[in-house]
């Protein structure tokens, strides 16, 4: 199947990648997060998938309550622990999560401000990379790690349900090993053999973990790194 035209979103900048472009001739744009700031990048590009930096998104983990039988009730638990975690509104946020009537699930809250930028665009999907990577790589058991310009996300799964998640800034000169190895020890879990998409040092990461191969959306945010300045 053809790849559709990827426009990936930062900061500050958002890059667009054509179906037949290769990497250095991606167009990248300075936003004022409005609609008219993307139209010259998203406007006559057909279908478009959207990648979200993991730093302008909020990751958790939700235990549905016992006997929960909708998804609204599951939204109200989502909503209530978002405010007690970050201290923001939730009003303000798109709230997505893999919903579960039973057991522990991801939630990733994005700004509301990002699809009101897209509206004119004919956007097939929109989601930040980690949930990008987690969809394609999920694992059944064991940690998986992505990091991109500067900031790390880390979760572990048992048994196919997540665990925990932890998303944060890492110095892009700083290996993964480490990082990891101090999360796991906290968490009280073993490092194991992770599954693991370094895009600011991937010839630093172990040997004996899984390493995921170059993809066009994290190779694409890797290109915001050098424009985004405040």
């Amino acid at each position: 199947m053809r790849e559709r035209t990827l426009l990936a979103i930062g900061e500050h900048t958002a890059a667009r990648l054509g179906r037949e472009d290769v990497l250095e001739d991606a167009r990248v744009a300075r936003i004022d997060w409005s609609a008219a700031s993307l139209l010259s990048l998203s406007s006559g590009s057909g279908a478009v998938d959207v990648v979200v930096d993991d730093r302008l998104v909020r990751y958790f983990v939700v235990t549905a309550p016992e006997g929960a039988a909708s998804l609204a009730e599951l939204r109200r638990v989502a909503d209530v622990r978002f405010e007690e975690l970050f201290a923001l509104d939730p009003t303000a946020f798109e709230l997505c999560a893999d919903w579960r009537v039973a057991g522990r699930f991801l939630c990733c809250a994005m700004p509301r401000a990002i699809k009101e930028m897209l509206v004119q665009a004919s956007v097939v999907s929109i989601a930040p990379l980690f949930v990008r990577v987690v969809n394609a790589e999920r694992p059944r058991a064991g940690w998986i790690i992505v990091r991109a310009n500067g900031w790390v996300t880390g979760a572990h799964f048992e048994s196919g349900e997540i665990r925990l998640v932890r998303s944060t800034t890492l110095d892009a000169m700083q290996p993964l090993g480490p990082w990891l190895a101090h999360l796991a020890l906290v968490s009280g879990l073993a490092v194991g053999k992770p599954l693991a998409l370094d895009g600011d040092q991937p010839h630093l990461v172990p040997p004996d973990w899984q390493r995921i191969g170059q993809r066009r959306d994290a190779s694409l945010l890797a290109i915001l790194d050098a424009a985004e300045v405040p």
